[in-house]
């Protein structure tokens, strides 16, 4: 069985142990061959206030953070076993903005398949409530919800639903609000519960802050590159390489020096690059305000972006001067000023090996300089660091980053 399909059954069976029956909306099919990225289950018999995170019995799984709206919950857990996140949907009422899909009420758990991995729709109802989300959602209709199974869409609609939700397509997002909420009857209360929910949630800080530090070749990179590409958090990301900068580096003001600014040609890390180097003698009061002006403006832009589900990423944070080579001609009131001026980050952590290990990766830096840079990083801001993290084993690195990840979220 493939493994990420063995962690689905374990996910669902651990419900069923607790009394809460799981039923899946999306393809079986995919989920069975674990090429799937999200779970989404209707509760048939159960309410969204009976699940638990401590319904999931097992070690495998790190539960990171919950969502939760009107009769809907989702779950961000993370499975130890092969590195990677699960995002599972709970409804116990499929609807959208409290408007419901099933106008006619038909009980969806006399079409229940009990036969295959895990319990699951038909088929077709599948594809008929995926068609649906896509019409009230986007106006749009996926074609690889499309199959032989479904002869006349509007009819099937009608008979599945009671309403041909084509009557949406290409209308305006108003349009089709106004329209669903005619054809649901006006469900005034539920609309209303699904706003307050709704509200209640965005305005709740989802915005984090992460600096990765450490000296060159202790993992950095290694660690960033999984956290984008896996969509480890479940939220938007922008990494940068430097400083979260809002102003151009200083250097690029000068007359004739405005060349654009050169993107890491990494996949999928959509990086921002921002080199810290600053050249020894060329730093003067004028460099010191400047990029504590540039600090506290991207501490601000940040600020206005503190109810986005969106996680920042540095590995070459101010917080990296103080063990930096060319960094050690400047005074140390300027080192504390770049520091305290740079947004301050919600986890922090030092990426840490033994000096001939990092030696070996990166022989240009001697075990003596190696020690040497942990060594002031633990005095310099050891009160900052929320944890060290040993990147020997890059399995064992990203299971601790995760266990500290799902400590912040529930803090």
């Amino acid at each position: 069985m493939h493994k990420r399909a063995e962690a689905a059954s374990l996910i669902v069976n651990s419900f069923a142990i607790n009394g809460i029956e799981l039923t899946l909306l999306r393809n079986i099919t995919e989920v069975e061959s674990g090429k799937y990225r999200d779970l989404d289950f209707i509760l048939l018999d159960n309410k969204i206030n009976d699940l638990s995170p401590s319904q999931i019995q097992s070690d495998r799984f790190l539960f990171i953070k919950k969502i939760e709206r009107f009769r809907f919950m989702q779950y961000i857990i993370f499975d130890r076993e092969i590195s990677e996140v699960f995002i599972l949907d709970f409804w116990d009422g499929l609807h959208n903005k409290g408007l419901p899909y099933y106008i006619n009420n038909i009980q969806l758990n006399l079409k229940v398949n009990r036969k295959r991995l895990i319990p699951c729709l038909s088929e077709k109802t599948g594809n008929l409530i995926a068609i649906t989300k896509c019409i009230t959602q986007s106006g749009q209709i996926k074609d690889k919800y499309i199959d032989d199974s479904i002869v006349n869409i509007g009819t099937d609609l009608i008979a599945e639903f009671g309403y041909d939700y084509t009557k949406l397509l290409e209308k305006s997002k108003i349009s089709r609000f106004l329209r669903h909420l005619h054809a649901s009857r006006y469900h005034i209360v539920n609309l209303f519960r699904w706003l307050v929910s709704f509200t209640n949630h965005y305005f709740k800080k989802n915005l984090r802050v992460v600096y990765i530090l450490g000296p060159d070749g202790c993992g950095k990179t290694s660690l960033a590159k999984y956290l984008i590409d896996g969509d480890s958090l479940s939220a938007e990301i922008e990494y940068y390489h430097g400083r979260i900068p809002f102003l151009p580096r200083a250097n690029r003001l000068k007359p004739g020096n405005f060349n654009r600014l050169n993107v890491k040609e990494e996949p999928n890390l959509n990086a921002h690059i921002e080199q810290p180097h600053i050249d020894e003698g060329k730093f003067t009061l004028l460099h010191l305000m400047y990029y504590v002006v540039d600090g506290l403006l991207s501490s601000i832009k940040l600020f206005t972006k503190r109810y986005k589900d969106l996680i920042v990423i540095s590995d070459r944070s101010p917080y990296d001067i103080v063990a930096r080579d060319n960094y050690d001609h400047l005074p140390g009131i300027f080192k504390e000023m770049l520091i305290w001026s740079a947004p301050r980050p919600d986890i922090c952590v030092l990426l840490t090996a033994p000096a001939e290990v990092i030696h070996a990766r990166k022989p240009e830096l001697s075990e003596e300089k190696i020690d040497y840079q942990y060594a002031l990083y633990r005095a310099g801001i050891g009160h900052r660091i929320t944890r060290e993290i040993d990147t020997q084993q890059h399995k064992k690195t990203i299971n601790d980053f995760m266990e500290l990840a799902s400590e912040y979220y529930k803090a």
